[in-house]
């Protein structure tokens, strides 16, 4: 008979409930419980969480002397290197397979994922550790594709979009026997309202902002309502511990009007604003549109901060590059003069 091994994902996936989180001391706890009861390994955590949490993996690794201790990392380099940090036994690459998967989470293509696996894979296997390889959405590599896009041109959204709603069985298909999906063109979506909720919603996995779409089946698509949702009062970001509460969405509650009579209370405000089809399709067809009344917002988000401080070095040293070319062009010319 195989050998059978037990992999706990407690420590890591068992912190994904809102205003729940473990503390240091219990994570540490629980490994060595798990350890001591034969657990073979142990999924400790997401070394790109940041610091507190790579610390946290490494108290793990001291208490572990029998379970291997793996961590979990995103297609991306830099957790890798977040992971080797931590010296783990086990490094676990989560990798989207689907077509629709390396769309909707990378805006990539297939060749480029496969080409970020690689360089993962290697990255990671540099440091000594064992690398597993995790594929997300297997059901779909065979990759349904929709026949009719003009359906998706007749509903006001973009095709991929669409393939979404399909997936999730919000708008109806018939699925052929080669597994090709087909649908009338009376069946189109009416996209009407889309709620823009601020970074951090699914903090500490992502820190992207989340969109809320409503549409009804049926009608085409005229124009689309967006309201922001803003942090309440006092919050800059959520996290586990304060999420995002029901209550915040009393506002949007008394904006929202009835659809029986096509949303016909709603007025613009600094929160609120209409977009027509026209708009949406001469963007092609992206739905991501920013608030007209507020000017040019600055992220606190320090995700956002970062990346800026990185891109504003990188420019610099390559202005600072440039100036030295410069310079010492200069002064081979006068040296070659004298």
């Amino acid at each position: 008979m195989a050998d059978v091994i037990l992999v706990d994902t407690t420590l890591r996936d068992g912190e994904q409930a809102p205003g729940f989180a473990f503390s240091r001391c219990l994570k540490v706890r629980l490994a060595a419980l798990l350890d001591a009861a034969g657990v073979g390994q142990i999924e400790a955590g997401i070394p790109a969480m940041g610091p507190g949490e790579r610390k946290t993996l490494c108290k793990i690794m001291d208490v572990c002397f029998q379970a291997r201790v793996s961590t979990w990392n995103r297609l991306c380099e830099a957790d890798i290197k977040n992971s080797l940090a931590c010296a783990p036994h086990v490094i676990h690459i989560c990798c989207p397979l689907s077509d629709r998967q390396i769309f909707c989470k990378l805006r990539s293509d297939r060749d480029k994922v496969m080409a970020a696996l690689q360089r993962c894979i290697e990255l990671a296997a540099s440091g000594g550790a064992e690398v597993s390889v995790g594929f997300e959405d297997v059901s779909h590599v065979t990759g349904q594709q929709l026949a009719q896009a003009a359906t998706a041109a007749a509903a006001g959204i973009h095709p991929d979009t669409l393939r979404k709603f399909v997936e999730l069985g919000l708008v109806t298909a018939h699925v052929d026997t080669s597994g090709r999906l087909w649908f009338a063109r009376t069946v189109p979506a009416r996209v009407h309202t889309i709620v823009r909720l601020p970074n951090g919603v699914f903090n500490p996995y992502t820190g992207i902002k989340t969109n809320l779409l409503f549409f009804t089946k049926g009608q085409p698509t005229q124009h689309v309502w967006y309201y922001e949702h803003p942090y309440p009062p006092g919050v800059k970001n959520y996290n586990k511990t304060k999420p995002i509460r029901i209550e915040e969405f009393d506002a949007e509650k008394a904006w929202w009007g009835s659809e029986q009579d096509g949303f016909a209370a709603r007025v613009e405000n600094e929160r609120a604003w209409k977009v027509s089809i026209d708009q949406i399709k001469a963007a092609n067809w992206n739905l991501d549109q920013k608030n007209p009344h507020v000017g040019e917002q600055t992220s606190h988000d320090p995700e956002v901060l970062l990346a800026d401080y990185a891109r504003l070095q990188a420019e610099a040293q390559a202005l600072r590059d440039e100036l030295k070319g410069i310079l010492a062009q200069s002064l081979a010319k006068t040296a070659a003069s004298a």
